[in-house]
């Protein structure tokens, strides 16, 4: 029985668009110098492939490209400025310099130079995905842009993948409060020292309450109290655009909703739904 990597168990429309690869933004990562064991430049060149089936994204500073198309990528694999940093500060890094692109319906292998063939992405419609993160996934239940940088994740249910590809995935999105929570640590991790007086004592102290858990692990007493202290200071923010701006920015990794359920390594229905903050 030949192998097929796009199995539609829902048949549903779909919208599509042709894109091209971002020659620069990888050329960068092939010959990035950091050391950092996470997210390490691969050894091999196929982990730089384009396959069916993955989240393709777009630096938001990438190389300015006038052709008209969007350039994009799927390998994470030696991204640079990553040294010194925990895993979860590198996922929140690599999370917010890119933009959620599309789904790859047809696969890319880059060559040496720069090449002005494309490939397709599904970016509307029902596209089927796996479910590479470790938490599981409800019918009805919106995910977003995630990445696995766990060293036991579980990519061989797709095959043909290297092992050693580092690629985003989706994980579920939880409700409101968790995106104003990453939206404030956004604000917190600021260079900005003016964004960092918008997070007042309360709302620190239930935050790293939360973060500290995973959300199957939280209380309802401590989501209570997140919430009662964003509810009491939001009035008293004292740069609400700087707020507004990062909580448009982890919106934006909201890509769709999951129409099945799955476990970690299962696949899964995903509705594609435009990209907005509001």
């Amino acid at each position: 029985m030949s192998f097929n990597r796009l199995p539609k168990r829902i048949a549903g429309p779909g919208f599509h668009v042709n894109v091209r690869y971002d020659d620069d933004t990888i050329a960068r990562h092939r010959t990035s110098t950091d050391s950092a064991a996470i997210v390490s430049k691969a050894n091999s060149d196929e982990v730089y492939d384009v396959k069916e089936m993955e989240l393709l994204v777009k630096k938001k500073d990438s190389a300015m490209y006038y052709d008209g198309y969007t350039h994009c990528f799927s390998a994470v694999n030696g991204w640079n400025k990553t040294q010194g940093k925990t895993t979860e500060e590198v996922k929140q890094k690599i999370l917010n310099e890119v933009d959620f692109v599309g789904v790859a319906v047809t696969e890319y292998q880059p060559s040496k130079a720069y090449s002005e063939q494309g490939f397709v992405s599904q970016v509307g419609g029902v596209v089927t995905l796996i479910n590479e993160g470790n938490l599981l996934i409800s019918p009805g239940q919106k995910v977003q842009l995630g990445l696995n940088l766990d060293n036991n994740r579980l990519i061989t249910t797709d095959r043909g993948i290297p092992r050693e590809k580092i690629r985003f995935c989706i994980e579920p999105v939880n409700d409101e409060n968790d995106l104003i929570a990453a939206a404030m640590k956004i604000m917190n991790n600021d260079n900005n020292p003016a964004n960092n007086t918008c997070i007042k004592g309360d709302i620190k102290t239930a935050l790293t309450a939360l973060l500290k858990k995973k959300p199957k692990d939280r209380t309802d007493a401590e989501m209570k109290a997140l919430d009662k202290a964003i509810k009491d200071d939001m009035t008293n923010l004292q740069n609400l655009p700087a707020f507004l701006r990062a909580y448009r920015q982890v919106n934006e990794r909201v890509i769709g909703k999951a129409l099945g359920s799955a476990k970690r390594g299962d696949r899964v229905e995903v509705l594609l739904q435009p990209r907005h903050a509001y």
